[in-house]
């Protein structure tokens, strides 16, 4: 089924990858579904069907959420699949040769990622855009 056959409402890919970024920041600060749900006035059946993306979450109560858990709206969207033209373009792009950058020094960059928290981890790679875009 095409995106554009889908109902405005029926959840999607985004819909299932905001539900697992939520369940993420939900479990790295120790919160239950139901203290989440209580914390932002729905119950926690709700908030089952939003982390395994069955509902979409509206943009207020997503707003919401990024306060409750503590990170960034765009939290929410990280490592999500990009679609349309400018994917396209940013996944031909992206592999290309850095010849700035060896493999083995790639790698323990990525392994160590890997190990951090999401949250540390978000704001390493905000850290870092920050610096690129202030060398450029």
């Amino acid at each position: 089924m095409k995106a554009s056959d889908k109902s405005p409402r029926e959840a999607g890919e985004l819909d299932r990858h905001i539900g697992k970024q939520l369940r993420v920041a939900r479990q790295m600060i120790g919160l239950s579904q139901t203290a989440l749900g209580e914390a932002v006035g729905v119950t926690f059946q709700q908030i089952q069907k939003y982390e395994r993306g069955t509902n979409r979450i509206p943009a207020s109560r997503l707003h919401v959420f990024a306060d409750t858990l503590q990170v960034p709206m765009s939290f929410f969207f990280d490592g999500a699949q990009r679609t349309g033209r400018k994917a396209d373009a940013a996944a031909a792009s992206s592999f290309g040769d850095y010849p700035n950058l060896k493999a083995d020094v790639a790698q323990e960059v990525l392994q160590s990622l890997n190990t951090m928290s999401p949250k540390v981890r978000y704001n390493i790679i905000e850290t870092i855009r920050t610096v690129a875009q202030e060398r450029e």
